[in-house]
């Protein structure tokens, strides 16, 4: 099976390459293994041989990236494989030779951007510290909703800026920063009270922490 051009191809089924099967670029196309790309339904069955597994070899040489999040794969004695290869079950077999490639960097399984999804934060926030007093150290976790520039500062008593903990863009989810009871200069601060203070976008949020020593 030879591409002439980079393709997508999405298979309900099982895909079987059988002995000595060629899977990838014509030769003279310009494209590499990372331009062809299988998706293959799969199931949850752990089972090399079910009807819904990706079967290669033996002997076969495949360049190309097989997507089955729920299903096998299966890579038969001797076969020569180059590309990425996302299975929930692998088996790969005496003198297999694997070259992996990036086809599907930054690519989750549906389940895994369903469970990402699902525990993302509903709305900002900003927690109290703890523990609260403390000495020397303390947490601090803060929730992002949505992707933000976030600006985390630590202020004494009388208003002056004392450490600034994060300052940079984040994406959504939640986040700890700990607060070591040091200033700018590194430097450990006295006892008493502090205020940690978030800007992320319109959300601004002030929490005030007692250092005792």
């Amino acid at each position: 099976m030879a591409f002439g051009a980079a393709s997508t191809v999405r298979v309900v089924g099982q895909v079987y390459a059988d002995t000595s099967t060629f899977i990838g670029p014509a030769q003279g196309s310009g494209i590499d293994a990372p331009g062809i790309v299988f998706y293959v339904a799969g199931s949850d069955d752990h089972d090399f041989d079910n009807d819904e597994s990706v079967i290669i070899g033996p002997s076969a040489n495949v360049s190309a990236n097989f997507y089955t999040s729920n299903g096998s794969l299966w890579l038969k004695k001797s076969t020569t494989a180059r590309g990425a290869f996302l299975a929930k079950y692998e088996l790969i077999e005496k003198k297999v030779t694997v070259t992996l490639a990036s086809a599907f960097t930054g690519l989750l399984k549906q389940d895994e951007l369903a469970e990402q999804a699902a525990t993302l934060p509903e709305a900002f926030g900003l927690d109290q510290n703890y523990p609260n007093p403390f000495n020397p150290t303390t947490v601090i976790r803060y929730q992002l909703p949505q992707n933000r520039n976030v600006l985390l500062k630590v202020f004494d008593i009388l208003g002056q800026e004392v450490k600034v903990l994060v300052n940079e863009a984040q994406q959504a989810g939640s986040y700890q920063i700990q607060w070591d009871g040091t200033n700018a200069t590194g430097a450990r601060v006295s006892s008493g009270v502090y205020f940690y203070r978030i800007q992320a976008g319109d959300f601004v949020n002030t929490k005030k922490m007692l250092l005792l020593k």
